[in-house]
């Protein structure tokens, strides 16, 4: 096809069927005709989050400050890297500028209350475990804590058992917690 955009949208469908160098090149074609066009850049932006290449997002986020678009748009494209970066509380903020631009905006509104919701404190546990990781909060269970329940460190596992399952237990009802304070607020 001719058209960047249809170039860029084929490439990120190609992308999400895991051919990813066909996409690339595909992506990269769309770019060369159009270096600045704002659906192309989406599409490469999330498919460097994809990657995990934090470089190639700066490059894209900088691309994508210099189109031709809102200042709205260009701070939720922000938004979206800093939440990539694990840097909720500036996304936040960030986020807020942006309402505050634009209030009628529904997605910008939606960000912002999801933002809220998990920047609340009863999400702290969420938080931890996504800053440690899934996998590492499993390893950290079955790797270490069993080891010392069969050396007879008892008080230490319990301890450490009752602590991971509060963590757990929290982690799961943080949400309908938040949702339940939120409903008795309004």
């Amino acid at each position: 096809p001719d058209n960047v955009e249809l170039k860029a949208q084929l490439a990120y469908l190609l992308w999400m069927q895991k051919h990813r160098r066909r996409a690339q090149a595909l992506l990269r074609e769309a770019l060369a005709g159009d270096p600045y066009n704002q659906v192309a850049l989406y599409y490469k932006l999330h498919m460097a989050r994809d990657r995990r290449s934090r470089q190639e997002r700066v490059e894209v986020v900088e691309r994508f400050m210099q189109s031709d678009v809102s200042e709205v748009e260009r701070l939720m494209v922000i938004v979206v890297n800093q939440i990539k970066d694990n840097q909720v509380q500036a996304a936040l903020e960030t986020c807020r500028q942006a309402y505050v631009m634009d209030p009628a905006n529904v997605a910008v509104e939606q960000q912002l209350k999801r933002l809220e919701m998990v920047c609340h404190p009863l999400f702290f546990p969420n938080r931890l475990i996504s800053r440690i990781g899934r996998n590492f909060y499993r390893v950290l269970v079955f790797v270490m804590l069993i080891p010392l329940t069969l050396i007879h460190w008892w008080p230490v596992s319990v301890a450490i058992y009752v602590v991971l399952f509060i963590i757990a237990i929290w982690s799961r009802l943080s949400k309908p917690m938040y949702l339940w304070l939120e409903r008795r607020r309004t």
